[in-house]
């Protein structure tokens, strides 16, 4: 289950209404963020969908912040499907009023 996360020791939680600087950024105001995290393991990202039309998701993924020292990889959490990160950013399409559960892991070393 993906929000398993939630009972996990450590779990850091990013708002995308507060003023800290958030480790997962949209390039879209109407595209906004919450992240789950526990620092060098795992996060769990929402993204949410204000737009009034469908819209390509650009997110840039702070992995020193998530704690992520090296190789990390995302997948939808619903679908089990690899998303590709190219420079820290994920794309991905988003229909309007629809939202998209991300689940980013650290690679084991």
């Amino acid at each position: 289950p993906v929000l398993d996360i939630l009972d996990s020791n450590g779990l850091q939680v990013y708002k995308y209404w507060e003023d800290r600087p958030l480790p997962v950024k949209s390039s879209n105001p109407d595209l906004p963020s919450i992240v789950y995290s526990v620092p060098g393991k795992e996060a769990v990202v929402v993204v949410t969908s204000y737009s009034k039309k469908d819209e390509n998701v650009e997110l840039t993924v702070d992995a020193k912040t998530l704690g992520f020292t090296g190789a990390w990889t995302a997948v939808n959490a619903e679908t089990g499907e690899k998303i590709a990160a190219n420079s820290g950013r994920l794309t991905f399409p988003l229909k309007t009023h629809d939202a998209r559960v991300l689940r980013l892991t650290a690679a084991q070393n």
